[in-house]
């Protein structure tokens, strides 16, 4: 569970747990809710910020849905190896770098 915030530093714990295949529950914050191709109850979990109701809410689904859970889980580790991997990540970087080098 997170605090309400514009980017946190839990990203890189978040995207290792789904990359292992794993339903996991997050608190749905800036970067969180919109930079990471991550959609509530299709490859995550998300619950509201500061709401210990809302975050016993998936974890019960977790427990209660187990195969639902579990391909929640699958489908976080596909969005992971086909959107969030280090070469996604340095191809974009190399793209960015490429434009702004261009422009000058």
């Amino acid at each position: 569970p997170l605090h309400p915030n514009s980017y946190s530093g839990a990203t890189t714990s978040l995207l290792q747990c789904m990359a292992m295949g794993k339903p996991v529950v997050v608190s749905r914050t800036g970067a969180i809710a919109d930079g990471y191709h991550l959609v509530h109850q299709q490859n995550v979990l998300l619950s509201t910020p500061e709401d210990s109701t809302s975050l016993l809410e998936q974890i019960r689904f977790c427990l209660d849905a187990p195969q639902r859970a579990q391909r929640i889980g699958n489908a976080a580790r596909e969005t992971i190896l086909n959107s969030l991997t280090w070469n996604h990540f340095t191809s974009n970087l190399f793209e960015v770098i490429a434009r702004a080098k261009s422009s000058l």
